[in-house]
């Protein structure tokens, strides 16, 4: 009859080991998963927010996580995350490769009661950098949806960077609100809108500071 609670806020706290193909992971650690820079159709563990300050801090996720490296640039990845409401636990696995250049990933996961299977590439193009999401989502109610993001990259010799980045998603308002309802958790995990824009421009003052603009 007596109730016990905990909390912690630790930012990273994990146990590693390495061996010579295989490396295994558990506790609270940043997993990335997807291309994006201000949305990801992909993540749906620790997604980037596109209004947070500390561009390059993650909260991380308690997770288990498994790669087995197939060759210098390829890996298989598969990941067990406990879900935080205690209803339905995640599962991913992953292929990540590099062709011609070009960084592969195909990956097929549970959230909550969703199936996803998705697709996300990274590459060069001339001096310009490419990058792009595509998801496909069987949900626990609803119609199948598709996700996607687009994004592109460029530097000039004088330091300055523009980021370009659009998000869509197929999937009806009243399919989404309807989820979020049942489970309040993807509404922190996924973006509640159906299109978005995004632009960042940066640009070094000196060595030690830089100015930037985000435009969403």
């Amino acid at each position: 009859q007596h109730g016990y609670y905990g909390t912690q806020r630790v930012f990273r706290a994990y146990a590693k080991f390495s061996g010579d193909a295989i490396d295994a992971t558990i506790g609270r650690q940043r997993i990335p998963l997807g291309a994006g820079r201000l949305w990801s159709a992909l993540d749906m563990l620790n997604p980037v927010n596109p209004v947070q300050l500390e561009r390059d801090e993650y909260i991380g996720v308690d997770a288990a996580l498994v790669d087995y490296k197939i060759g210098p640039l390829s890996k298989v990845s598969l990941i067990y995350a406990p879900d935080p409401a205690r209803m339905s636990d995640r599962w991913i696995g992953q292929y990540r490769t590099n062709v011609h250049g070009a960084d592969l990933a195909f990956t097929y996961g549970k959230y909550a009661e969703d199936h996803l299977a998705g697709l996300d590439i990274a590459t060069q193009f001339g001096d310009a950098g490419l990058r792009g999401e595509w998801t496909y989502t069987r949900p626990e109610f609803g119609a199948a949806y598709r996700k996607m993001v687009l994004g592109f990259d460029y530097v000039f010799a004088n330091s300055l960077s523009i980021s370009m980045e659009a998000y869509y998603n197929s999937r009806s308002e009243r399919d989404m609100a309807a989820q979020f309802a049942k489970r309040p958790l993807l509404a922190y995990l996924q973006p509640i809108g159906k299109r978005y824009l995004g632009m960042v421009i940066g640009y070094e003052l000196t060595p030690l500071v830089k100015m930037t603009t985000y435009v969403l």
